[in-house]
């Protein structure tokens, strides 16, 4: 049965392609359902709280919703650069990171992969899941996660509510739509994710952070 995409605030609707497909993928993202992987190694590069001693357990995912024009990983979010896998051996890789020593599992950019991820972390693993994105999430997308992530890491990249319509901007960030009032949405359902767990009424706890690019 087909179904249509809309799993961050683009709201594209297309039908996504099972199968990555390196000439061709519908979609703002270009991903598939299937997770693209480029990269997963201990990363010692986060923030302290999150890099420790030993190194997060990143897992750079390939695509991205939001491909801004400034990206630091442009060959990774926008250049199609990445190794098709199976839900299987994403799991698999968790796995292999936590065995070397991974403080947490790191993942990087995973919006355009929340079926294949939840699919991953149906699971509970041993160590904290990082959420590291771009901010630019739908509210039923962070809803989708509780429970399977504890910590949140989105990127604040710009909040002026008229910047989005300046000519100044460059078009890749002029046509994300509502990004700053997604944004604040991101934060303020994180918010009420770290209120609700220090009042004890949760069974799982989410700790947000925002950080500008």
């Amino acid at each position: 049965m087909e179904t249509y995409c809309n799993d961050c605030p683009r709201r594209c609707g297309v039908v996504r392609a099972a199968f990555w497909d390196e000439k061709k993928m519908p979609g703002f993202c270009h991903s598939p359902l299937q997770p693209v992987v480029a990269r997963a190694a201990l990363h010692q590069w986060e923030e302290p709280c999150i890099s420790g001693s030993h190194g997060s357990g990143a897992v750079f995912f390939t695509g991205c919703n939001l491909r801004c024009c400034f990206c630091q990983n442009a060959t990774i979010s926008m250049g199609g650069t990445g190794v098709p896998i199976t839900v299987d051996k994403l799991r698999e890789l968790y796995g292999r990171l936590i065995a070397q020593g991974a403080h947490n599992i790191n993942l990087v950019t995973p919006t355009p992969y929340k079926q294949a991820i939840l699919a991953s972390l149906a699971a509970p693993l041993p160590v904290p899941v990082v959420y590291n994105c771009g901010g630019y999430e739908s509210q039923e997308t962070i809803d989708d996660f509780k429970g399977k992530v504890q910590i949140f890491l989105p990127d604040l990249k710009y909040l002026d509510q008229n910047w989005p319509s300046a000519t100044v901007l460059p078009k890749t960030i002029r046509k994300s739509p509502r990004r700053p009032s997604c944004a604040c949405t991101t934060r303020s359902a994180l918010m009420k994710w770290t209120t609700t767990a220090s009042c004890g009424r949760a069974s799982s706890s989410a700790t947000s952070s925002c950080r500008a690019a």
